[in-house]
Formats: structure tokens, C-alpha cells, sequence
């Protein structure tokens, strides 16, 4: 969209990175706010999670879509956690957009690590009065977060499987056959 309206590269890739850091730490800041109600404390969090060296180093060597990706992970991670406390159907269904966004930004090397902190985060959601119920909704906002989530993205997503057959990633030997 900067490329469109500025026709200039470099304006477009700095406007760009601000722009994700922006919403880094808005979403950073809700998430916070979302356990506390400690409005300094988001704050100081937001910030943090914005100047996180980790992702500076892809934005220094032009990696800004990994940076996009990084700036959904708290939303997708807020809608999560407000579906195990309300709303489940559409809580998960906006998390599984946050998700699908991500994945057409780019951002698919974090994925793994949001599963980890979806899981982790479900695990200790677990503890308390009647261990079946929070099971099934952790396990029902889990499918309705990956239905929609890939299934938004499945235009992107499928493709690139079958490239991979193609390229030369999946021409190489396999493990059953090195044995």
C-alpha cells in the first residue's frame, strides 16, 4: 500500500517497518491489559516487545516479513485467550484470522513458536475446577483457530506445497531411502 501511494521503495520499507513495530506494541499493549489492569505495566510491556533485538536483526537485514508476522502473534494470542474466557466461536474465529494474516504476511517462521505459546498457555488453562469442560474448549477453539486460519490462507498455503515438490527441496533423497 506505501508503494502504491508513494511510489518510492525505501519510504515504503522504513513507513512499513514503523508501521509494524506500531502495531507490535498495540497489540502488545492490549494483551497485557487483557491479564492486568495495570495500564504502566502494558506500557513498559508494549515497549519492550517492540524493541526486541531478536527482531531488530531481520528488519536491519530486510526481513520485514517476518516483523509483520511478529507484530499478529500478540492479537492472534489475545483473541486465544479471550476465547477460553468468553465467546469461544468468535474469538477463536477472529484469532484464526490474526493466523491466517500472519501467514500472508509472510511471518510463517513463527508460527511454530505461537503453537508452542498456544499450547503452553492451554496447558496451564487446564488447571481448575472441572478439567473436562476446559479440555473441550481448549481443544474446540484449537480446531475452529486452525480451520479458519489455514483455511483463509489455504490460497497461499497450497501452492507452496506443491512448489515444493518441485524445487529442489523436495527432489532430494529421503530418509527412507539413505536407509
Amino acid at each position: 500500500l506505501y508503494i502504491v501511494l508513494f511510489r518510492n521503495t525505501y519510504l515504503a520499507m522504513n513507513l512499513a517497518t514503523i508501521t509494524y513495530f506500531f502495531l507490535a506494541g498495540i497489540g502488545r499493549y492490549f494483551l497485557f491489559l487483557s491479564f492486568s489492569d495495570n495500564k504502566k505495566g502494558a506500557f513498559i510491556a508494549a515497549i519492550v516487545y517492540m524493541l526486541n533485538g531478536y527482531m531488530h536483526t531481520f528488519v536491519i537485514r530486510g526481513n520485514l516479513n517476518v516483523l509483520a508476522g511478529y507484530a499478529l502473534i500478540p492479537f492472534a494470542f489475545l483473541f486465544f485467550a479471550k476465547s477460553l474466557q468468553s465467546n469461544l466461536i468468535r474469538n477463536s474465529i477472529f484469532s484464526g484470522f490474526f493466523i491466517a494474516l500472519q501467514i500472508f504476511a509472510g511471518g510463517t517462521l513463527l508460527i511454530p513458536y505461537e503453537i508452542i505459546l498456544f499450547l503452553t498457555y492451554g496447558l496451564f488453562y487446564l488447571f481448575g475446577k472441572n478439567l473436562f469442560s476446559r479440555a473441550l474448549k481448549i481443544i474446540f477453539a484449537g480446531v475452529i483457530i486452525a480451520l479458519v486460519g489455514f483455511g483463509m490462507s489455504a490460497i497461499k498455503l497450497l501452492p507452496g506445497l506443491e512448489f515444493i515438490k518441485l524445487s529442489n527441496r523436495g527432489s532430494g533423497i529421503s530418509y527412507q531411502e539413505y536407509l
